[in-house]
């Protein structure tokens, strides 16, 4: 608005009085002296301001600041910035299934209608919940793409593109990291605090993490939960998933050497496309086997109607042309089913029915897991394994579990397959006993 007063902007909060209190913080910003020098004064003449309350600020030129709190109605009036900050209001409203839908259909229906073209959309938040508005605009929820700017406490792998941190400064120091009387090489020294009898003590950035890090570790072993949410911008399903982070083996190849090695490989589907906006992603993810040792190689998920999902598995099935592919043999699989095995001998129906229900089938995936038998690319190796980690942690709390469907599959056809190999080999070995070769 300093540099064209005739935009117009719409912030939303938690509550109408947070949002009015950060509008009564604009207005003060935007009448400082450091304003006003780089942008000039639009508050000197009172023909100019043609509305001033907390809620609403216009100005003659056109531009408006409207406030909103969170689900009230902003019907009317358009934008061509909307900030969107800290939508919930505390813990048990990110806990409630009812408000958290009842968030994500505000922003669809109240914010997002309100841009004009070209627009910007700015959403932060301290994250409660992994299932929140940020949440499921990172799971795909809205087909828009979104810029994420992701600042953790506690540096988990190499800074982001937006991070200010290095690889020699893994902690975000909080405002209270350095007492008052002490300071960082290249600080102006604080003065003596004669109250508390302190004089200035220099301390090295390495001190100061060091303190960061055990107090961090300190919070995080007493409030996991908590501490994930708040500090690390990472909320956990409650209590933990069905796998734990801690299960994840990883190898080191890239995923083509690996695949080169890899005794057989599966491509396993879970067919869930509908023509709608709000329905569950096709995930088409690709394993290798040597041995007992399981290896995610590949995948491609996302929303798609039958003609991409047909498309996008021949594509795949190109790059691995030895893979079978199975495709669970149910709703929208069977159709898929029928018709790609015209063109793809290698095409196999697979039944989960005797497996019981979806829980059941991921807890053999799981004791694969906990047993170790299951590696992982490194993310730097294959980037997509980081979205699979994601979903995989958050099984069965989120609403997104296709490549978990996909990866169950996988595990309990290899399993049957082995087991009817073995059943073979038995076999054969017994009638070379009795009759020779």
């Amino acid at each position: 608005m300093g540099r064209d007063p005739s935009k117009l902007v719409i912030a939303a909060a938690a509550t109408a009085e947070l949002a009015e209190a950060n509008s009564r913080d604009v207005k003060r910003i935007m009448q400082s002296a450091p304003h006003q020098e780089l942008f000039g004064n639009l508050w000197d003449d009172k023909d100019n301001i043609i509305k001033d309350t907390d809620k609403v600020f216009q100005f003659r030129q056109g531009g408006t600041y409207n406030a909103a709190g969170t689900g009230n109605n902003i019907a009317g009036r358009g934008a061509d910035y909307i900030i969107v900050d800290d939508y919930v209001n505390n813990r048990k409203q990110a806990e409630s299934d009812t408000q958290r839908d009842d968030h994500w259909q505000w922003f669809l229906d109240d914010i997002l209608t309100r841009r004009h073209y070209p627009a910007s959309t700015l959403v932060m938040a301290t994250r409660w919940h992994f299932d929140d508005i940020i949440g499921r605009l990172q799971n795909g929820a809205h087909d828009e793409p979104w810029t994420v700017v992701h600042f953790p406490k506690m540096l988990d792998g190499d800074p982001g593109p937006f991070d200010l941190r290095t690889q020699h400064g893994e902690m975000l120091l909080s405002p209270f990291a350095l007492a008052p009387w002490e300071y960082l090489a290249g600080q102006t020294p604080p003065k003596r605090d004669d109250f508390l009898q302190k004089d200035p003590i220099l301390v090295t950035l390495a001190e100061v993490q060091k303190r960061e890090y055990d107090a961090f570790n300190a919070r995080m072993i007493k409030n996991p939960y908590g501490i994930s949410a708040l500090e690390q911008g990472d909320p956990t399903p409650k209590g933990g998933g069905l796998f734990q982070k801690e299960w994840i083996n990883r190898y080191t190849s890239t995923p083509e050497a690996q695949a080169s090695v890899c005794e057989y490989k599966l491509i396993s589907v879970d067919a869930s496309f509908k023509d709608t906006k709000n329905s569950d992603n096709c995930a088409i993810v690709v394993f290798g086997r040597r041995g007992n040792l399981l290896f995610i190689l590949d995948e491609d998920v996302g929303k798609m109607d039958y003609p991409a999902l047909k498309a996008r598995l021949t594509v795949m099935a190109t790059k691995y042309p030895s893979a079978t592919i199975v495709i669970e043999d149910k709703a929208n699989g069977s159709a898929l089913i029928a018709e790609l095995k015209k063109e793809l001998p290698r095409v196999i129906a697979f039944d989960p029915t005797p497996y019981g229900n979806k829980a059941s089938r991921a807890q053999v995936a799981a004791d694969r897991y906990q047993g170790g038998s299951i590696l992982h690319p490194e993310p730097g190796q294959a980037a997509f394994i980081e979205e699979f980690e994601l979903e995989l942690g958050r099984f069965p709390y989120s609403k997104r579990d296709d490549r978990i469907d996909a990866l169950s599959q996988a595990v309990l056809f290899m399993d049957k397959r082995r087991s009817a190999t073995a059943r073979l080999n038995n076999v054969t070995s017994t009638m070379q006993s009795l009759f020779g070769d």
